[in-house]
């Protein structure tokens, strides 16, 4: 039975690595900034030394800190294969998921049904950190402040553009700015406009 639950975690282990590369690399994937080659070399070098410098106080806590009692070989070669099997059927179905919420549930209903003591305490703080963690973005995002804008006001449209070959100058469109004719006296002559420096 040893024997099965290594093999068994190794499963479960490779299951999880995959799940969560793509979980990460998702979306820099879907966006064409990496390539799915590049995205497991980024992976799978940081996923070991993650496990291998970060993960103890979670082992720990999984170990120790969510029954009473100790599980025996069979219960935790149950465990274990459940939380392979669920993990692999949903990577094989795309469904992104928590392997760490699958792995928590089936340690306490094996320990249920073994009739090992469950630390509910424990798996009421982590199924609230759980609960809480969506909605903490939510609050973040309304609680920061709206980036300043100044758009246009509402009915107001942009200046028409120009015409080809022909630049907008100052005697141009309505305005002050648009050229006016000139007045001169017409000393009896009978025209009182003088256009382009003619009477």
């Amino acid at each position: 039975m040893t024997v099965l639950l290594v093999v068994l975690a190794v499963g479960f282990a490779f299951s999880m690595g995959a799940h969560y590369t793509g979980a990460c690399m998702g979306m820099p994937h879907a966006l064409r900034a990496v390539t799915a080659w590049q995205a497991l070399a980024i992976m799978a070098p940081l996923t070991f030394v993650g496990a291998a410098l970060a993960s103890h106080g979670v082992a720990h806590t999984v170990g120790h800190g969510l029954v009473t009692g100790q599980l025996t070989v069979t219960a935790q070669v149950v465990v274990i294969g459940v939380a392979f099997a669920l993990t692999t059927l949903f990577n094989v179905l795309r469904v992104p998921t928590s392997t760490i919420q699958i792995l928590v549930f089936t340690v306490a209903g094996v320990a249920l049904a073994a009739g090992a003591g469950v630390q509910w305490a424990t798996i009421g703080i982590l199924a609230a950190i759980w609960a809480a963690a969506p909605l903490s973005p939510g609050c973040w995002g309304s609680c920061s402040p709206a980036p300043s804008t100044s758009p246009r006001p509402c009915g107001t449209s942009l200046p028409p553009a120009p015409s080809r070959g022909h630049p907008v100058g100052p005697r141009d469109g309505p305005g002050p700015g648009r050229a006016r004719p000139r007045h001169r006296p017409d000393h009896g002559r009978g025209r009182g406009l003088v256009r382009d420096g003619r009477q």
